[in-house]
Order: C-alpha cells, then structure tokens, then sequence
C-alpha cells in the first residue's frame, strides 16, 4: 500500500512549461570613414609641366566600407575649388577609385569602379554587388593640366569633397 501510494503522488504533479519567442534582427547598415591621417589632401603643381600636363595624387586606403548590403559611393564637392582672388572648375579634378588592402571577412563579388570628374552633383565612384564587412579603397585625385591654370592667380584653391555610402 505504501508502494501504491508513491506512485500516485509521483504520477499526480504535471510538469508546467513557459515558452518564449525569441528573435534577432539584423538591420541594414552602411558606413564610410576617410583615413584619419588622409583627411586633408593637396597636389602641387610647381612646374610648367606640372600646370600644361596636371599632376596626381594616390591615396591608398583612403576610405572603409561597411555594409550589410549591397552598395554605391557617391563623391561630390562642395564648390568649385575657391582661391583668395579666383576659382578653378571642380570639374578639372578626376578621381580614380581602385581596391584597398583591407578585405575582411569580404568576399570576392563584383564591384564596378568609375573614374569621375568631380562635381557639386552627386556622382557614383563605387558600385558593389554585396556587402562588406570591411572594405578599403585607395583614391587617386588628379588635377587636369591645361592653358587655362597658367591664366589663375597663384596661390590655394580649396574645396571639400565629399563621399557617402547608400544602399544599393
């Protein structure tokens, strides 16, 4: 009788249970940052050839992607390049993008590049058909020669460029 009673008391409390919906949400996200010690950019063109021929600047590394998704990079200044007594046409600037060293976590996926003339429109350098985790990509900033720089005041012409990063 006592057996009898023991298994009516194990048998008799029914196990209760809670369960809860669980979910992660993984948003979409882009982010560009220029390289801290690239942050300020200058070509100088000291010499004849310099002004009839134009002159470059590679800047490897430059800027660092990351996206969840895929991508463009869109480039444009400010203003037409700004002297103390004159301007230079934005225009004159050509930017080159080209891959960076850092890939990681990044797969081998197509991106197109475009070599632009700078603008104060909005313009795509960079296009990705996926995300990256992290991304860099080198700029090369030339100035175009010509007759008409010989004609310019000389001294500083200034302007700031601008690069975003938008879902694709």
């Amino acid at each position: 009788m006592i057996l009898f009673g023991l298994l009516v008391t194990a048998t008799g409390f029914s196990q209760q249970k809670a369960e809860v919906q669980f979910s992660v949400h993984l948003g979409d996200f882009q982010s560009i940052v220029i390289n801290s010690s690239q942050n300020q950019v200058g070509v100088h063109l000291d010499s004849k050839e310099d002004v009839l021929s134009g002159k470059g600047v590679q800047q490897n590394d430059h800027i660092k992607i990351t996206s969840t998704s895929q991508y463009q990079v869109n480039v444009s200044s400010s203003s037409e390049l700004m002297g103390v007594q004159d301007e230079i046409p934005a225009g004159m600037i050509q930017i080159t993008p080209s891959t960076g060293t850092t890939m990681v976590n990044s797969t081998n996926h197509q991106i197109d590049y475009s070599k632009i003339s700078l603008s104060t429109q909005q313009q795509t350098i960079i296009n990705s058909s996926k995300g990256d985790i992290e991304r860099s990509f080198n700029m090369n900033y030339f100035v175009k020669g010509g007759v008409d720089l010989l004609k310019k005041a000389k001294g500083n012409y200034k302007t700031t460029i601008s690069y975003s990063i938008i879902p694709n």
